[in-house]
């Protein structure tokens, strides 16, 4: 999860990385298959340059 003012605060890094990095807390609610988990995300990292010349591409599962 990406709250607002982070994703404000790292707009640029959060829409044009190709590997994306997340530095956060996690949180988990309940027990067993029914728990909910949940990553707070506190800082992002651009580890685009760890996919080397990879080739991505977007995609479109709508």
């Amino acid at each position: 999860m990406v709250f607002n003012d982070l994703a404000c605060r790292q707009r640029q890094l959060l829409l044009g990385s190709r590997l994306l990095g997340v530095a956060g807390t996690l949180q988990v609610e309940g027990e067993g298959e029914h728990a909910v988990v949940h990553l707070v995300a506190k800082r992002l990292f651009d580890h685009s340059e760890l996919l080397g010349s990879l080739a991505t591409s977007s995609r479109d599962f709508h």
